[in-house]
Parts: structure tokens; sequence; C-alpha cells
């Protein structure tokens, strides 16, 4: 009787063992792809707001051929006579 009980749980023991070794894997591939989800989220969410910026310059640029040079003197840290360049 008392040989039944601790094969009964050994079965138990080893069944859970059995569970929980093909339950951790696929939890922790699931936590992996959820933090790389997270990471392509924001990824995604910075390039659109490069995307807007870069829109918005260039319908300045379209719209005031100034722009220009005001970008190119400003990116390079040049400055016309008596102009102060803030940087």
């Amino acid at each position: 009787m008392k040989e039944r009980i601790y094969f009964a749980v050994f079965g138990i023991v080893l069944g859970i063992i059995a569970i929980v070794s093909s339950i951790m894997p696929v939890w922790w591939h699931n936590n992996k792809m959820q933090k790389q989800i997270q990471h392509l989220q924001k990824e995604i969410h910075l390039l659109k707001q490069q995307k807007e910026s870069y829109t918005i310059q260039k319908k300045t640029i379209e719209k005031d051929p100034g722009y220009i040079e005001y970008l190119l003197r400003n990116k390079m840290h040049y400055g016309k006579k008596g102009e102060k360049i803030l940087d």
C-alpha cells in the first residue's frame, strides 16, 4: 500500500516537473518577445516624430528659400557680419 502511495506521489511530482519544464521556455520566450515589441513600438514612435519634423522642415524650405541659408549657416556655425550665433 505504501509503495503505491510513493509511486503515485512520484508520478505527480514527475508530472509537475514535466509541465513546468514545458511551460517555462514558452513563458521566457513570450516575455522576451514582449520586451522586443515594446522596444520596436518606441522606435516606431520616434521615427514618426522624426518624419513629422522633416515634413515640417520640407514645407518650410519650399515656402521660404532663405530658410535653407539659415539652416546651412546654423549647421556650419557661420554668421553674417555683426550676427551673433547662439549655440
